[in-house]
């Protein structure tokens, strides 16, 4: 490889960090936003889920290669 080549794989290595850090900071500043800024709205929509029991009959399985 010569000294252009070099610089220009450097050039496009430098060019992925920078994406691929936006990105992490990206995701990073939305999960504050999720979690700090708008943490509350999100546990009062929690306190309005509701939650019921529904029976369901299980069968009684045998395994006859056991026996």
């Amino acid at each position: 490889m010569n000294k252009k080549e070099k610089a220009k794989f450097s050039f496009k290595m430098n060019i992925l960090y920078i994406v691929v850090f936006l990105l992490f900071t990206t995701l990073i500043i939305r999960l504050f936003f999720v979690q700090i800024v708008n943490g509350e709205v999100y546990q009062k929509e929690i306190g309005k889920t509701e939650t019921r029991e529904t029976p369901v009959p299980r069968q009684h399985v045998d395994d006859h290669d056991n026996q």
